[in-house]
């Protein structure tokens, strides 16, 4: 009987596996946590100067320390792994109060693919609380909508995909609630090229 459960449960784990792509990476994080660090909405060179902690799988524990706007990442043989560039900065309204949108590019030197990271904030107490946080490969555009509806776009891989190649994307819509004054996920919406059965 231990047996027949046991091949059970692999078939399950293995249906499991050839269903979704690794490459399907898409994290997002809603709770609002707070970032060691001064900040100031308006000073453009103070993001490109300081370091941050992301909660993603992408850097682990490891922060990301930018120096105008750049970090490089090591390998064991001192050679660059990872280079990340603060691409973006804007500032936007959420829920009526100023934050500041900034938007991560992490190229990966020491073999194939690439992370897009984002952060929504704003500075209380002269301290960034992210309301905000999203990484993915293929991470592509963020915006807000005319009704202030966060609208990002990612790509999507099946497992018969090239990771050079997702043959999918989707758009992932948020909305501030004013009431937990928190974004709230409101839907994605499947781009018809994208394939079922992909996470």
């Amino acid at each position: 009987m231990h047996i027949a459960n046991g091949v059970v449960i692999g078939l399950v784990v293995l249906g499991a596996q050839t269903t979704r792509s690794p490459f399907n990476s898409y994290r997002v994080f809603l709770d609002r946590a707070q970032m060691p660090g001064g900040c100031s909405i308006t000073d453009t060179a103070h993001f490109r100067n300081r370091s941050y902690v992301f909660r993603g799988s992408m850097r682990g524990d490891t922060p990301l320390a930018l120096r105008d706007g750049k970090a490089r990442d090591l390998n064991e043989l001192g050679k660059p792994e990872w280079e990340t560039e603060l691409v973006r900065q804007s500032v936007v309204s959420v829920g009526g109060q100023p934050a500041v949108m900034l938007r991560f590019f992490a190229n990966h030197v020491g073999g194939t693919g690439s992370w897009g990271m984002v952060l929504i904030g704003t500075c209380n107490d002269r301290q960034l609380a992210v309301v905000f946080e999203a990484e993915s490969q293929g991470l592509g555009e963020l915006t807000f909508t005319a009704e202030q509806d966060l609208v990002l776009s990612r790509a999507m891989w099946t497992t018969s995909d090239a990771h050079c190649c997702p043959s999918g994307k989707a758009e992932e819509r948020y909305r501030w609630d004013r009431n937990t004054g928190r974004f709230v996920h409101i839907g994605p919406r499947l781009n018809p090229a994208t394939v079922p059965g992909i996470e």
